[in-house]
């Protein structure tokens, strides 16, 4: 108040003489309270409306970000969307579309839309892609697509989730996680997802070989099972559920702090899990072989028992199979060990005064690939694992106990490199006279009869139809046998044969048919 009646003194002092002045002056003077009560009661309204906008500003930005869960990923600049099930990208324009059309139907926020969008795009910024928790369905999703195509409990799926969490999340570690080759072929397909999304790998910890020159200390052993499926049916379930199964994994390394910590914990009814991943912590060298000898072998008083070097490296190959370990010691240091533990002749290369469990089905097997398999380099002789094992059975006896695993592990340690394996399936570079493959196909080709109508085109799917009928109605050839050869066989066959008539990649032309 006294500034005031010193602003007014001045003014008077300043204008005393001048009318005009001094009647403007009383003028303001007059309207004064009508003015400043009219400035307050508009000063009053826009603070309570700001205050509406700022309690509705509050409101929605926390309702929009929970119905509405997008997170962020700065590697690439990357938005996501996340619908309670799964986990897909979004474009950032999309967000922002749909959140400018979300304020713009409420209608109350429209004046501070731009202020209110920029806000919410900053906190999902800020909140990374790798905190999001994944609801029930996804978790049972992704540990779905793990025991199919990987592990065969889910304790192991979650233990992998784990370790696959902590790398993504950098937490760093010298542990070192031994797999197989097929689980390192689908890892590599997690990780073409992981690159692409986080610019680095999340498999650097596993390996597919044990070496030596590592702290024993820093191995666990990750138990898969060797289910054969379609790299290209991995890959297609994995496009779908990839970016699902890197946040589930993120999410089970912060639950469970690291890999190690669920390794730890205590779970009477998983014992074999937490032994099994720490078997070469707890079994030195030393005790492996023991094991081996006490379950794997027999000690015999008989000079004429007796088991060769190969066999027996075979033998310690299916033993240390049936315990699901991979193999941390080579073959000639085992070598040397047996020789101090067991009686060996270096005339035969063997060992003397013991026998195996294992030894009738390896013999039996080698029988009979001596006498009935031909190994010959021909792009066509070649036999799938079951026809194999089908052969072998027909023509052997008290051969059902020899597993289709087993007989692929015989035939790579005994007749590799020149027999080859490929994908744990296909046997190349044999042929047999118990089935004459190439036979059979040509047998059909020469006695099929050109269809009815005027089509001058067959499909190698149909063609291939018509040749299971005919051999089933035909026994001309093999009369015991009761296998065809399988589609692709016979594509790859027949394409060959017939490649002058091909057209179209899968059609035939009818000329090659005899009149």
């Amino acid at each position: 108040m006294d500034e005031s009646i010193l602003i007014l003194n001045q003014l008077y002092e300043t204008y005393g003489e001048n009318q005009y002045a001094l009647s403007r002056i009383k003028n303001y003077m007059n309207n004064l309270a009508q003015q400043i009560s009219s400035e307050v009661s508009t000063y009053e309204k826009r603070l309570h409306r700001n205050n509406e906008l700022s309690s509705e500003y509050d409101t929605f930005c926390k309702i929009f970000l929970s119905k509405h869960k997008y997170y962020y990923l700065p590697t690439y600049n990357c938005f996501y969307e996340y619908d309670d099930k799964t986990y897909k990208i979004i474009k950032e324009d999309d967000i922002h579309y749909f959140l400018l059309s979300t304020i713009t139907e409420g209608g109350k926020l429209v004046q501070w839309k731009h202020k209110t969008k920029t806000h919410i795009i900053k906190i999902i910024k800020d909140r990374h892609l790798f905190t999001s928790i994944p609801e029930t369905y996804t978790i049972q999703s992704v540990l779905g697509f793990l025991q199919s195509t990987l592990f065969d409990t889910k304790i192991y799926a979650k233990y992998f989730l784990t370790i696959l969490g902590d790398q993504l999340l950098k937490k760093t570690s010298d542990t070192l996680f031994l797999v197989s080759q097929n689980t390192k072929k689908v890892l590599s397909l997690i990780d073409e997802i992981s690159y692409m999304m986080t610019g680095s790998s999340c498999i650097n910890n596993f390996i597919t070989k044990y070496h030596d020159s590592h702290n024993r200390s820093n191995y666990r052993l990750l138990k898969t099972q060797d289910v054969q499926i379609s790299h290209d049916v991995v890959k297609e379930l994995l496009n779908k559920i990839g970016i699902d199964l890197l946040c589930v994994a993120a999410h089970y390394s912060t639950r469970y702090k690291n890999a190690e910590n669920y390794l730890h914990l205590n779970n009477e009814n998983e014992h074999f899990f937490k032994t099994h991943t720490l078997f070469l912590v707890n079994n030195k060298q030393e005790q492996i072989i023991d094991t081996f000898i006490s379950q794997g072998l027999t000690q015999v008083d008989d000079d004429s028992f007796s088991v060769s070097w190969k066999n027996m490296h075979y033998i310690w190959k299916l033993h240390l199979a049936q315990l699901s370990v991979p193999n941390t010691i080579y073959s000639n240091q085992l070598k040397e060990i047996l020789k101090t533990k067991l009686n060996y002749k270096a005339d035969s290369d063997s060992f003397i005064r013991v026998t195996s469990k294992y030894l009738p089905q390896i013999s039996i097997f080698l029988q009979f690939w001596e006498k009935h398999i031909i190994v010959s380099n021909d792009l066509f002789h070649e036999y799938e694992i079951d026809e194999l094992n089908y052969l072998f059975k027909l023509n052997t006896k008290n051969s059902d106990h020899i597993s289709e695993e087993n007989i692929l592990k015989i035939v790579q340690h005994f007749f590799s490199p020149n027999v080859e394996i490929i994908d744990n399936k296909y046997i190349s570079d044999i042929s047999s006279p118990l089935w004459d493959k190439q036979g059979d196909i040509t047998y059909f080709l020469n006695h099929y009869k050109k269809p009815m109508g005027d089509s001058q085109l067959i499909s190698l799917d149909e063609l291939y139809q018509h040749y299971q009928s005919f051999m089933n109605s035909n026994m001309t050839i093999n009369s015991s046998m009761h296998v065809r050869v399988s589609k692709r066989y016979f594509e790859k066959y027949v394409t060959h044969v017939l490649h002058t008539h091909i057209h179209f990649e899968k059609f035939i032309d009818l000329d090659w048919i005899q009149s």
